[in-house]
């Protein structure tokens, strides 16, 4: 197997998700970039077909950074202590949107050589009307997706 140069680590910062971030890490050669990501549903838009519909943002600039700096304090939690030791540049984002559309934005952007994520173990209706995440990277990510599942079925 090729080693690749470039790992997007994706997390929803569930068990499963932070068990994929691991494996990414596992996975890493010394001088290997690896770039850890979870990205921020944005806040739901108001229906203006309803009575309590309010036109202004409801998330200002400065609330918009302070949920961004958490989620990057979170994932610098999941860098493990052996990333230093294998002397791997790592490096995090949180992008706020809709988390395929920002993922394969990452992707093409960064150049990423594989995306590694979990894989939810979601059934029927459920995963008909929440859709996958994983489900559409595979169909649509233009690089290796490695699909990590969850550690305790």
């Amino acid at each position: 197997m090729d080693h690749f140069q470039r790992i997007l680590a994706c997390t929803d910062f569930s068990p499963v998700g932070n068990h994929a971030v691991a494996r990414a890490f596992a996975m890493a050669h010394p001088q290997v970039e690896v770039r850890l990501v979870h990205c921020i549903d944005p806040p739901e838009t108001a229906n203006p077909l309803y009575a309590h519909y309010a036109p202004q943002a409801t998330w200002g600039p400065e609330h918009k950074a302070r949920i961004q700096a958490a989620a990057l304090a979170e994932l610098d939690k999941l860098v493990p202590d052996s990333a230093r030791a294998k002397a791997l540049v790592v490096s995090s984002e949180a992008p706020i949107g809709e988390p395929v559309d920002e993922l394969l934005a990452l992707i093409e952007r960064w150049q990423a050589e594989v995306i590694v994520l979990g894989r939810h173990q979601r059934t029927g209706l459920e995963r008909l009307l929440i859709g996958s995440t994983a489900e559409k990277l595979v169909r649509s990510a233009p690089c290796p997706v490695l699909l990590v599942p969850d550690p305790q079925p």
